[in-house]
């Protein structure tokens, strides 16, 4: 069997803190008759918290097996639970886990639990102990005396063919037969090898000149962080949005940006706006939306989140700092609390002169 260590995670997502998985024990059913495989299914057991209160309503699970406390290989399939709910008074619950035949064979392992997508740090070590493979018969006594022999049983069925014998030596060659008809034409053989090349032709004339391109890239930066609670008016997708320097008149910012969004509510969530925009540092005024590519009437199913990437470039901004992103809003009033399973975000942004 494997047992684990009492464990206990903390995760904080959005503005919600889903404390502690407590992991009471992990046991393997490993019985087996002689001759038989030992199974690899076993029970999981462990308590969720919501601010130190035991969880109410459902949550989804995710369960993987790696060959290392941190990073590694993920070994065997992922096990989900979506809209688990069968937890007691005290938060308390009790899942079957089983990751297939072969997947366990003593090897060090350790268990990842994700709840709504997110992982559950640290992962919690499996521990391999001795496991009966086979039932004993116990101890073979002495011989005992031979007995009687028995009457002459029924002739057993004729047994298979036996191998077929060496060939034997070659007779002698036989008259030529008459000529047989020409046979239809073969398919066309394979394209040969290119021939040499021709001479190079005149030079033609030159082209006219083209457009003045940007003088060039002058700064860089990119971030991540977790997202802000979904509204009905124009705000940053990130809680910290992507700061960027202007140092002279001139210059503009390519912004790149993208975000997980999703909903658990029946029926999904409706009406997502996304935008690319940007305002200075330190004011509280909504960000300005860049026009341009807009992405409108975002829509998902029930327990789905998807990945939505946006990009803009800025009008020529005054020297100084700005913080730019992903901005959006939800257009459908009853529909803001739908967007519930959104994940981290990410910026990145391009400073460059232009003539």
């Amino acid at each position: 069997m494997f047992r684990s260590n009492r464990h206990t995670s903390s995760l904080k997502m959005l503005k919600h803190t889903v404390a502690a998985i407590v992991a009471a024990a992990m046991a393997f059913g490993t019985t087996a008759l002689a001759g038989g495989p030992v199974g690899s299914a076993f029970t999981y057991q462990g308590q969720l918290k919501h601010n130190g209160e035991p969880i109410a309503g459902s949550v989804n699970f995710a369960f993987r097996l790696y060959d290392s406390d941190a990073g590694g290989a993920q070994v065997g399939p992922e096990i989900e639970s979506f809209g688990f709910s069968s937890f007691d008074d005290d938060g308390r619950f009790t899942i079957d886990l089983g990751f297939g035949q072969g997947v366990i064979q003593g090897d060090p392992l350790w268990l990842e639990v994700r709840v709504n997508g997110a992982p559950l740090s640290p992962r919690q070590p499996l521990m391999p102990a001795p496991v009966a493979m086979f039932a004993l018969n116990g101890n073979e006594g002495p011989q005992g005396e031979q007995g009687p022999a028995g009457p002459q049983g029924e002739p057993g069925p004729t047994g298979s063919q036996g191998p077929q014998g060496e060939p034997g030596s070659t007779g002698p060659q036989g008259n030529p037969g008459p000529t047989g008809s020409q046979g239809p034409q073969g398919e066309q053989g394979e394209q040969g090898e290119p021939g040499p090349a021709g001479p190079q032709g005149m030079q033609g004339p030159e082209g006219p000149m083209g457009l003045m391109g940007p003088s060039g890239v002058v700064g860089f930066a990119s971030n991540s962080g977790l997202g802000t609670t979904p509204s009905d008016e124009y705000q940053f997708a990130q809680s910290t949005p992507l700061v960027v320097t202007i140092a002279e008149s001139g210059q503009r910012v390519h912004v790149t940006s993208t975000r997980m969004f999703g909903s658990s509510v029946e029926g999904g969530a409706s009406g997502l706006q996304l935008r690319i925009g940007y305002r200075p540092v330190g004011s509280t005024e909504p960000p300005n939306v860049i026009p341009g590519f807009i992405i409108t009437n975002l829509r998902v199913p029930q327990n789905t989140r998807v990945s939505f990437t946006d990009s803009a470039v800025t009008f020529l901004l005054a020297p100084g700092e700005y913080e730019v992103g992903l901005v959006y809003r939800v257009g459908v009033s009853n529909q803001v609390n739908n967007w519930n399973w959104n994940g981290i975000g990410t910026t990145s942004a391009l400073v460059f002169e232009t003539q």
